[in-house]
């Protein structure tokens, strides 16, 4: 029998059933949502009073010139926090702001153990204006304030270099090993009539290396040369075009003059 054929109360009161069957299911459908909202909430509430969602422990390693306080005050991050105070991409924000950080490494371990392995740019020289300005490997410069003169302890000052020179004087003390360079207390431009690239390194144990600045890796061997020159004080100078080593008066050094004597003098002491 068609819809038609039972008539207009049988197909009013189908429709009236499947509005509410219609109803029951959204309650129903809102009932299950409402239910695991709560047990979410629950879960939630559990976690955050649990020692699983809190930053047990913070280890910082890497840092060198950075202290571990300077660091934790850049993160703003405390035992006991929350782990959602130390993701990668807020510490990111905080670390990335310090322009003596080149990059860094953060995890947190099922403990709540934060490790932090900072990686600190390489200053390699500074150069004396109003404060020094620090040359980092990566080329970039940064003018120190007076709290941050711990960055040039030791590492080389660079004199009478012009600004565009800089980073070709980065290259050049970045070919020298660091337990070298750090003995390097001054690196000075001195040209002369045959070389307008010669410079020289001051080094901490009082002698002096002369040389044009891309012969600078011959820097490296600096003990082995003061052993063939009996490790005296004095000034060596590299060869341009053999490249050996040879020790000559420095340049700076004032060449006596010998006394004449006074012939009229002697002449009157002879007749006496």
């Amino acid at each position: 029998m068609s819809n038609i054929e039972k008539g207009p109360d049988y197909i009013f009161r189908k429709s009236e059933e499947a509005k509410q069957n219609k109803a029951k299911r959204h309650v129903r459908k809102r009932i299950v949502i409402l239910m695991v909202l709560f047990v979410l909430a629950v879960l939630g509430m559990i976690y955050y009073y649990s020692p699983l969602s809190r930053i047990t422990y913070i280890n910082i390693s890497g840092n060198d010139r950075i202290s571990e306080s300077e660091i934790l005050k850049l993160i703003e991050v405390r035992e006991g926090d929350l782990r959602v105070k130390a993701t990668k991409a807020i510490l990111r924000d905080k670390l990335d702001n310090n322009p003596f950080i080149a990059s860094f490494e953060s995890k947190i371990d099922l403990q709540g153990r934060l490790n932090i392995v900072i990686h600190e740019k390489e200053p390699i020289a500074y150069v004396m204006e109003d404060n020094p300005l620090v040359l980092f490997s990566d080329k970039t410069t940064l003018k120190l304030t007076s709290a941050q003169y711990k960055w040039i302890m030791d590492i080389p000052l660079l004199k009478d270099f012009y600004e565009n020179e800089y980073e070709t004087m980065t290259d050049v003390l970045l070919r020298v090993d660091d337990s070298i360079r750090s003995n390097i207390s001054e690196v000075v431009k001195f040209p002369v009539s045959y070389n307008t690239e010669m410079i020289y390194f001051a080094m901490d144990d009082g002698n002096y290396m002369f040389m044009d600045w891309d012969l600078s890796k011959n820097l490296n061997y600096y003990y082995d040369i003061l052993k063939q020159h009996n490790n005296k004080k004095a000034c060596i100078y590299i060869d341009d075009a053999s490249q050996n080593a040879y020790t000559s008066s420095c340049p700076w050094e004032e060449v006596e003059e010998p006394v004449e004597e006074d012939t009229e003098d002697s002449e009157d002491s002879d007749s006496e």
